[in-house]
């Protein structure tokens, strides 16, 4: 079962949970096992958790370009919880949630985002720059640069709001390594999508 959460702020978390028995046994073999289970359990866990880290990384890696210290603020950690074991993988970076959901980003201290169209602004932000100006058109306003040759570089798209579409890149990594997480844990999964807290 996936669930999704639809505030739009922070990060985006998985919890992978499974109990610590997930088939029924006769009462002898659980008080026969029962020490063992625990400890088989929490280890199957740890190991999925890293097994969907990973694979979330290299969902990353291959939808988006650059995106490193997206990739790296992904981590997991496994927790003993009544009942069972739960495995947490997620990520607090303002990517995570937005790029999974989509939805629409809007500037927050300034009064327009600046897109850059650049290879030089893609690799710098506008305050980088010491002589851009804003240039007007129709329909866009742009961040300018004025070159040596009496030229214009636009560097900078200004824009009031962007919508993001959903690249479901979570949920992608979740599905094909879905198999291999239900043979760590050793049964019953459940997933939940959520606010990275």
């Amino acid at each position: 079962m996936v669930e999704r959460a639809t505030k739009s702020s922070g990060g985006v978390e998985v919890t992978i949970s499974t109990n610590a028995v997930a088939v029924r046994e006769t009462q002898e073999r659980l008080r026969a096992l029962r020490k063992g289970i625990p400890a088989a359990v929490y280890d199957g866990v740890r190991a999925a958790t890293l097994v969907l880290e990973r694979g979330v990384k290299r969902s990353i890696r291959r939808e988006f370009t650059g995106g490193k210290e997206w990739r790296a603020s992904w981590t997991g950690r496994v927790a003993n919880v009544p009942g069972g074991v739960v495995g947490i993988v997620g990520s607090a970076h303002p990517a995570s949630r937005i790029q999974e959901l989509g939805g629409v980003v809007r500037p927050k201290r300034r009064r327009a985002l600046t897109i850059p169209l650049t290879r030089l602004a893609k690799n710098s932000r506008a305050r980088d720059f010491t002589d851009l100006f804003v240039l007007k058109t129709d329909n866009h306003a742009f961040l300018a640069q004025s070159t040596a040759g009496g030229g214009l570089v636009l560097h900078y798209l200004l824009s009031k709001r962007v919508v993001i579409k959903a690249t479901h890149y979570l949920t992608k990594a979740m599905k094909t390594n879905e198999k291999k997480i239900v043979a760590l844990v050793g049964g019953r999964v459940l997933v939940q999508v959520g606010d990275a807290g």
